[in-house]
């Protein structure tokens, strides 16, 4: 077994449960063996009133760091606490979740090596468990707690690797969306992913993946994984978790997913001036945030929103135009995504904040002035941000100093090439 660490997993559990507790090698052992029922041991840890005591308090305290609070609040514990009931192997993958999780939010990487090996050995349960036929709807369970530690290894692993690592995540995220009826319209291309229903699925892996694919497309400047069916239709209703994990709406997620289609001139991608012409006649909306927020949150909610909507089109213009960091279209966007951010106050706990991980780079790429380079880099070197984010901004700090001393020396206009060029020479991408 490669799990090596034998301390206690949880020293408060020793204080309520009656069977003795497990350390971590052991716990991971008892899994490896999986089809083969876990000894009683160590179904005791896992089903201990304080071990989901400590899992929902990580829940709890994810959402109360949000900055915009779900207004299904009491509803998303309770799907979360549905579906920690539903098989015990769905439950060690979230306990093994949100410990490392947790550690990332402490800033504590230390034991990395140590987590890589416990995910290797969830790996090998997942591929023991699907070797053996299991019923269509375990086989989607499985697939999706796979998925979900694919996507752990992904923020585990350094920058450069990332890319690498979610490429090797696509064939079980395609295998799980299409054993997934419920993806599916019935007018739907059957030869691309669904993009909104797969936002807002209750499967929110699967909304993770999609999420890290088309950011990390944007940022590295390289082809998304998938190609999806981008038809919008009428807005979803329903809100998605990262509309309040990340301030992220599902209308731009679709927006952005588009513009990297149409960057690298996709046979599906929908023509530029169409994606402009929606976003130039698109108005900030509140219809599905919280009734009962104060003026000031939903004054927030609309400057993210407008933050959004001008950080794709300077992307657009650069990515997909080829226009130059100069234009007038490029520069009054920038000018804007730097005014509406700053009206957006951080709360007085230093982990609560909006995330403009996206936002600060589009912007500090097309930045010429030195007040704003400055802006753009004091905030991507936020650690709150890489808390929330799959990818770190910091990592894309020396990017942007490489540009800035080069190409783009002394205000001078850039193309989206000249940030291709400074991110491979900076941030070289394993693909």
């Amino acid at each position: 077994m490669g799990a090596q660490n034998s301390q206690p997993l949880f020293a408060m559990a020793t204080n309520r449960t009656t069977s003795p507790i497990p350390s971590l090698r052991q716990l991971f052992t008892f899994y490896s063996r999986i089809p083969c029922p876990p000894p009683n041991q160590s179904m005791a840890f896992l089903y201990a009133p304080d071990v989901e005591d400590y899992i929902l308090s990580h829940c709890d305290r994810t959402m109360k760091n949000l900055y915009f609070k779900p207004s299904n609040n009491a509803q998303m514990r309770q799907v979360f606490l549905s579906r920690l009931n539903s098989s015990s192997f769905t439950r060690w993958v979230t306990l093994l979740y949100i410990r490392i999780h947790e550690s990332y939010l402490n800033g504590d990487t230390l034991q990395n090596q140590a987590r890589i090996r416990w995910i290797e050995d969830i790996e090998h349960a997942l591929r023991t468990i699907l070797a053996h036929n299991p019923e269509p709807h375990e086989a989607q369970d499985r697939l999706g707690d796979w998925l979900g530690v694919l996507l752990l290894r992904l923020r585990m692993a350094h920058i450069s690797s990332s890319y690498t690592a979610l490429r090797n995540a696509t064939p079980t995220f395609l295998q799980l969306a299409f054993s997934d009826p419920n993806l599916w319209p019935a007018d739907s291309d059957s030869t691309s992913i669904p993009l909104t229903s797969t936002i807002i699925s209750p499967r929110h892996e699967l909304a993770n993946f999609v999420l890290v694919d088309s950011v990390c497309s944007m940022a590295f400047g390289l082809p998304q994984q998938v190609e999806y069916d981008t038809s919008l239709g009428a807005s979803p209703l329903i809100q998605n978790q990262h509309e309040s994990l990340l301030s992220f709406p599902t209308e731009f997620q679709v927006t952005l997913t588009e513009i990297n289609a149409c960057r690298d001139a996709s046979s599906t991608a929908r023509d530029w001036r169409e994606i402009e012409h929606r976003l130039m006649t698109w108005e900030a909306q509140s219809g599905k945030q919280d009734s009962g927020w104060e003026s000031w949150m939903v004054v927030a909610w609309l400057a993210v929103q407008e933050s959004w909507r001008h950080t794709l089109l300077t992307y657009l213009y650069m990515a997909a135009c080829g226009a130059s960091s100069d234009d007038p279209r490029v520069q009054s966007s920038v000018c804007q995504i730097f005014r509406v951010t700053g009206t957006v106050k951080k709360q007085e706990s230093s982990e609560v904040g909006v995330p403009f991980f996206v936002q600060y780079l589009m912007a500090g790429i097309c930045a010429r002035s030195e007040k704003h380079r400055k802006i753009a880099r004091e905030q991507l070197l936020e650690v709150s941000e890489s808390k929330i984010w799959l990818m770190s901004g910091v990592d894309f700090v020396p990017v942007l100093d490489h540009l800035w001393h080069g190409a783009a020396a002394n205000g001078q206009p850039i193309k989206w090439s000249d940030y291709m060029r400074s991110r491979e020479t900076m941030l070289p991408v394993v693909t």
